[in-house]
């Protein structure tokens, strides 16, 4: 039996490449791993009963893991929105603070502006 590339498997029996990837993820075709390259048997896949219960459960059990999945990411991204959340309250109360900081500097700064200008002319009118 002669073994051939998925893109070549694609293009002789036109099928997504999609699904045979997920044929081979789940198991369900032979296939041989080479340098980084898929191969598979050149057979045409059996036919699937449109009717057997693994084909009509398929959709249903795609669905439900792909719910679990969209369920695990948005709880991830829950816990990223309220660690930023978290971030963002610290920033703010950090500027808050730099912001009083500043203040205080500003006027100090005056304060030693106006000493610094008596001492040169102790007789000038302070501000």
């Amino acid at each position: 039996m002669k073994w051939i590339t998925i893109e070549e498997y694609a293009q002789h029996y036109k099928v997504s490449l999609s699904s045979l990837r997920e044929k081979i993820e789940t198991g369900q075709i032979e296939y041989q791993l080479s340098s980084a390259k898929y191969f598979i048997k050149d057979q045409a896949l059996p036919e699937k009963n449109p009717f057997d219960k693994e084909t009509l459960d398929s959709p249903i059990m795609n669905l439900e893991e792909k719910n679990k999945e969209l369920i695990e990411s948005l709880n991830k991204k829950n816990q990223e929105l309220i660690k930023l959340r978290g971030e963002y309250e610290d920033l703010k109360n950090l500027v808050q603070w730099l912001e009083q900081d500043n203040k205080e500097m500003r006027h100090i700064l005056n304060s030693l502006h106006r000493i610094d200008k008596w001492m040169k002319d102790p007789e000038a009118p302070a501000n």
